[in-house]
């Protein structure tokens, strides 16, 4: 295959977009050195997204607890449960990009996206611990499959794999009333945990695909926030690469 440079050319002029056959490069790397990204690349922010095809959720928390998916061009409606209140009052100014974001809400959203990819995908999303924070240990805050978000102690988030009955990693204390970018993935039997960019921790073992994602646990009011959850069948994040996280809210395209 040629590779194709962009209308400005090659040299001293900047390189708009690089492709193999019809599919887009997101990266080039030389050594574990970053030497090329496209505009809107696979970490997200920007026009376009390269990794659109592979996107199996996408949960901007708009006007309603909406979700875009690209394989059927239909949105998921999410399945909400509860002692009190409604998903709808949990949406509201309190947000990372867009209009709204997801506050407490003392229920659960389960959005049935179907099995990911099994051999690769990435979770993703922008948390904050609010100030009148109260959580208690091991509560969960985001489900996927085996995996649990959840707090640990002393405003610790960790990943936790209930199938295995063990913890993966540690994020560290959750910031406060500080919007984070958080990401999970899952590549080549290997499950790698990234905060603002940088990867903590890795865990090696082969895991059962997902094939949901769960906002709350249920049972107790929560008070956190989430915007801009997304689950991409690929590993948008290669292994030990540090990256910037999205500065501007998720492509639909």
């Amino acid at each position: 295959m040629a590779i194709v440079l962009g209308e400005e050319g090659y040299g001293e002029t900047t390189v708009q977009a690089i492709k193999l056959g019809s599919s887009t490069v997101s990266k080039i790397y030389l050594g574990s050195n970053t030497v090329y990204t496209a505009s809107g690349g696979g970490g997200g922010g920007g026009s376009s997204d390269s990794l659109w095809s592979s996107v199996r959720l996408l949960v901007p928390f708009e006007s309603t607890a909406n979700s875009v998916t690209h394989s059927n061009g239909q949105s998921i409606t999410p399945t909400a449960s509860g002692t009190s209140g409604s998903p709808s009052s949990a949406l509201s100014s309190d947000y990372k990009y867009g209009t709204g974001g997801w506050t407490h809400y003392q229920g659960t959203l389960t959005y049935a996206t179907g099995a990911y990819n099994s051999s690769s995908w990435t979770v993703e999303f922008w948390f904050k611990r609010n100030t009148n924070y109260s959580f208690t240990s091991n509560k969960r805050a985001l489900v996927f499959g085996d995996f649990e978000f959840k707090h640990a102690s002393s405003n610790n988030f960790v990943l936790y794999h209930s199938d295995d009955e063990e913890q993966i990693g540690s994020f560290g204390t959750a910031a406060l009333d500080t919007y984070e970018h958080y990401a999970i993935v899952y590549e080549s039997s290997t499950t790698r945990l990234y905060k603002g960019g940088t990867q903590i921790t890795s865990s090696s073992g082969v895991q059962s695909a997902p094939s949901s994602f769960v906002v709350g646990a249920g049972g107790s009011l929560y008070n956190f926030s989430v915007d801009e959850i997304r689950v991409t069948d690929a590993a948008r994040y290669p292994s030990g690469t540090t990256f910037t996280p999205p500065s501007s809210a998720h492509p639909t395209s």
